[in-house]
């Protein structure tokens, strides 16, 4: 994995990352103050073919939205059983977010199928970010 910190003040860079944050529902509903607040306080990762994003079970809170690439979204049925697959996502799409808003630990594991790029969010930031649209 590979991590990129952004400057927050590339203009292009940042208003390419909203035209994407907006496509997913939970980041399209945000106010702009809300977004942007949150975009700079984030990071992209970068992930190579078969990297593990998040593994069942874990306890983290990051959200990811997927900015290139694609991942696959599978559960272990427990005990040695096989892994169910749940979906693919792309450009546009989140991730984590359950664990985030109910504070469990990871329901899935996320790999990624090609390389991939991901804004990864603080469960804290994603929360307040939220916080802050819906009292607006």
């Amino acid at each position: 994995m590979l991590i990129i910190r952004r400057d927050s003040d590339q203009a292009a860079s940042k208003w390419k990352l909203t035209r994407v944050a907006r496509k997913a529902p939970l980041f399209r509903s945000m106010t702009r103050a809300a977004l942007s607040w949150l975009l700079d306080n984030s990071i992209e990762t970068i992930y190579d073919i078969n990297d593990v994003i998040v593994r069942q079970g874990e306890h983290d809170d990051s959200v990811y939205l997927v900015l290139v690439g694609r991942v696959r979204v599978t559960q272990s049925s427990g005990n040695g059983g096989a892994e169910v697959l749940i979906a693919e996502l792309g450009p546009g799409e989140i991730f984590g977010e359950l664990a985030s808003l109910e504070s469990q630990p990871r329901s899935a594991t996320v790999i990624a199928l090609e390389r991939t790029s991901c804004l990864k969010v603080s469960g804290n930031d994603f929360l307040t970010a939220l916080n802050q649209s819906s009292s607006s």
